[in-house]
This record gives C-alpha cells, sequence and structure tokens, in this order.
C-alpha cells in the first residue's frame, strides 16, 4: 500500500512523499510559543490562537493514524532576469499554488479513497493550523534547515507542502535528520540579516 501511495503521487506530479505515524509534536510547544512572544508581531496571532491543533492532527481529524506529506518542485524551467526588470519570487510565477496543489490532493485522496474504501482524509496546503514543515521531516522527505526552509538532500529546498491526514494505519517512513551541520552559507547570503538566529526567520 505504502509503495502503491507513492507511485500515485508521483503520477499526479508530486517530486516526493513519506509517511509518518500519527504522533503529538508537543515537543516543538516551547520554540513557537517562544517564537511568537518574542517577535511582537500581529500577523503572527494565527500561530498561537491555533497552536494546540498544530501540535496534535487528532484535533483536525478525530481518529487520525497517519500523516502523508508530498512535496511539489516550484523551480522554473526559466528564471526571469533580474537586470532591468521586477524581481519575482520563484514560488510566485505561474497559477496560484494553492489552486494547484489542492487539485492535485483532491485527486490523489479520491483514489486513495477508491482503492481502500473506509478512508476518510482531511488535506492542507499552506492555509490550516498544520506544520507542515515538522511533518515533512518526520515523513522523511527533507529537513527544516537554518534558512528555514525544509532541503530535500537530493533535490534542495524550492518546494511547496501538501499534508494529508488520513484514518489509514500506514507504515511510516524512516524521520530525516538535520544535514546543515556546521554550514552557516544561507545565514551569511541573506540580504537582511534575518537569519542571524540559524532556523528561526526574523519577520521584523
Amino acid at each position: 500500500m505504502e509503495e502503491w501511495i507513492r507511485e500515485q503521487a508521483l503520477q499526479l506530479g508530486f517530486s516526493f512523499c513519506g509517511i509518518a505515524r500519527n504522533e503529538s509534536l508537543e515537543s516543538l510547544r516551547p520554540f513557537y510559543s517562544t517564537f511568537v512572544a518574542q517577535q511582537d508581531h500581529p500577523g503572527l496571532e494565527y500561530l498561537s490562537t491555533y497552536l494546540e491543533p498544530r501540535l496534535n492532527p487528532e484535533l483536525l481529524l478525530k481518529g487520525t493514524k497517519s500523516v502523508i506529506a508530498l512535496m511539489m518542485n516550484y523551480y522554473p524551467g526559466e528564471v526571469i532576469p533580474g537586470e532591468d526588470n521586477f524581481i519575482i519570487a520563484k514560488y510566485a510565477y505561474g497559477r496560484d499554488y494553492h489552486t494547484m496543489m489542492r487539485n492535485r490532493l483532491k485527486t490523489f485522496t479520491e483514489r486513495l479513497q477508491y482503492i481502500t474504501g473506509n478512508f476518510e482524509s482531511k488535506t492542507f496546503v499552506d492555509s490550516g493550523p498544520v506544520l507542515e514543515k515538522a511533518w515533512a521531516q518526520r515523513c522523511g522527505i527533507g529537513w527544516q534547515g537554518k534558512n528555514t526552509l525544509v532541503i530535500n538532500k537530493s533535490a534542495g529546498s524550492f518546494f511547496f507542502i501538501g499534508i494529508v491526514l488520513t484514518n489509514l494505519e500506514l507504515n511510516p517512513d524512516k524521520p530525516e535528520t538535520d544535514h546543515c551541520g556546521n554550514c552557516r552559507l544561507c545565514v551569511a547570503a541573506c540580504p537582511t540579516g534575518a537569519l542571524d538566529t540559524p532556523y528561526q526567520l526574523d519577520i521584523k
């Protein structure tokens, strides 16, 4: 079943797919609580308001047994020159990724429903109270680097992340480990100094 799930993900254009057992992310509470308190930024109120479901998927889908993380590469085939032009973030090239990812996730879950029958799920694309990057790491498809992005060891960090909570009991993949080591290239390269604290973005 797990191999079939990964095959379906690749067929639909996702680059990587991993599976984790649903477990509480309680160990991350101190980091996010401290982050919100220190930033003093009104735009982060949603983190504190919806922290409980972020740490416990059971509050989002009762009976959640597994979490599936999927990543889709967004690095463009041709980069728009920055000289004498607007500088456009690569993730913003083309269609709205929320719509594109939601459509693919909908097809993905419909295929699982057709095969398994007794299938309940809830999907998220950067718009719900889930910790996408934490789950991507637990699902073994990347780790959150010092630049705060999820990095895949073989393919870099230009990815959208989709999360599927499901009542299916699936065999989990091995979580990914941190491969940043002593490297600080992203910290040194950041033009605004927003990465002075590794693994934490200063948004002020």
